[in-house]
C-alpha cells in the first residue's frame, strides 16, 4: 500500500534500519504469519516492540487471524507477553456469521488521537454501524468464554502436533510441520531420490506450489477434508479447523494425512494419479 514498506518478518536489523530514519509512524507485524504459518524466531515480537516505542512509533498487531482463540491464547500477542498500541480483529468476532471488525487501541494512542467529537471519526470501518454485526460480536465473546474455546484450541491444537509431528522423520517429502493452537502448517520438500526429484523439480519449473496439489486434492477427493495451500508459490498446505473440532476428527485427519502424504512421498506414481484425475474433471465439464 503506499506509505508502507515491508521489512523481512523476523529480521530485527532490518526493523532497526527503516526506524532509523525517523519517519515511521507504525509497524504493523502478525504475531504468526498467515501466509506459510510462520512462526517468530525467539525475541523478536518483543524485541520489534522495544524498538518501535523507541524510535517513537507505534506497535501494531495485526490479530485478524491469529485473534479469539486461534492460537490457544485469545490473542495470539499474550504468548510473548507483547503490549502493543493497536490491535486489529476481524473475521472470527462475528463467530464466521457477518462481516465484522474492530481496532483496539491502548489508552494513550486513544487519548492522542480520539480525544473530541471532532477527531472520534479518525478510524472508521465499512463494517461500522452494523447492529447484526455488533450482536453477533459479543454473542461470540459469550459462546467463547461459555465453552471454554480458547483452551480448548490450546489442548486440540497440542494433539494435532503430537499426531503430525513424526511426519517429518518418516517421509522424506516433509520438510516440518509447524503450528500454534489450531494454527498449523505441513512445510514439503524435494524429494531424495533421482526420479522422485526430477519429477519434483519439473513440477516447480511448470508452477512453483504445484507439488502441495499432491497432498491437498487427495485430501479432499479421498478423505473429505478441505484445505487450502498457506500461499501462492509455496509447498506449505495449512488447516484452521474450528474451535469447536472434536478429538476424533483430529485424529482422523492426522490419519488421513499420513495416508495421502505416503502416496505422494513416490512421486511419479502420485503424479501420474493427479493428472488422470484432473484429465477425467476436465473431460466430465466439457460433457457438462
Amino acid at each position: 500500500m503506499p506509505g508502507f514498506d515491508p521489512v523481512p518478518f523476523g529480521d530485527l536489523g532490518a526493523l532497526e534500519r527503516a526506524l532509523a530514519r525517523g519517519d515511521v509512524a507504525a509497524f504493523v507485524v502478525e504475531p504468526v504469519q498467515g501466509k506459510g504459518v510462520n512462526l517468530p524466531p525467539d525475541g523478536y515480537l518483543l524485541g520489534a516492540q522495544e524498538r518501535c516505542h523507541a524510535a517513537g512509533a507505534l506497535f501494531c498487531c495485526d490479530e485478524v487471524q491469529t485473534g479469539l482463540g486461534r492460537t490457544g491464547r485469545f490473542f495470539a500477542l499474550e504468548h510473548w507477553g507483547l503490549r502493543p498500541d493497536l490491535v486489529c480483529v476481524a473475521k472470527a468476532l462475528s463467530g464466521g456469521l457477518v462481516p465484522a471488525g474492530g481496532l483496539l487501541v491502548s489508552r494513550p494512542v486513544f487519548d492522542a488521537v480520539f480525544d473530541g467529537m471532532e477527531r472520534g471519526v479518525r478510524h472508521g470501518s465499512t463494517f461500522g454501524g452494523n447492529d447484526l454485526a455488533a450482536a453477533a460480536g459479543i454473542a461470540t465473546l459469550a459462546v467463547l468464554e461459555r465453552d471454554g474455546l480458547v483452551e480448548r484450541a490450546e489442548r486440540r491444537g497440542t494433539l494435532l502436533l503430537e499426531l503430525t509431528r513424526p511426519l517429518v522423520d518418516r517421509y522424506e517429502i516433509v520438510r516440518e510441520v509447524r503450528g500454534l493452537g489450531l494454527m498449523w502448517a505441513i512445510e514439503l520438500g524435494r524429494p531424495r531420490g533421482a526420479a522422485s526429484r526430477s519429477v519434483f523439480s519439473a513440477i516447480e519449473r511448470a508452477q512453483p506450489g504445484l507439488f502441495a496439489q499432491l497432498v491437498t486434492v487427495p485430501l479432499f477427493h479421498e478423505h473429505r477434508i478441505l484445505c487450502q495451500v498457506a500461499g501462492h508459490g509455496m509447498n506449505v498446505i495449512k488447516a484452521l479447523p474450528a474451535l469447536v473440532v472434536e478429538e476424533d476428527e483430529i485424529r482422523r485427519f492426522a490419519a488421513a494425512l499420513e495416508e495421502v502424504v505416503a502416496k505422494a512421498e513416490h512421486v511419479p506414481s502420485a503424479m501420474t494419479r493427479f493428472g488422470w484425475r484432473m484429465a477425467r474433471q476436465a473431460r466430465a465439464a466439457k460433457r457438462a
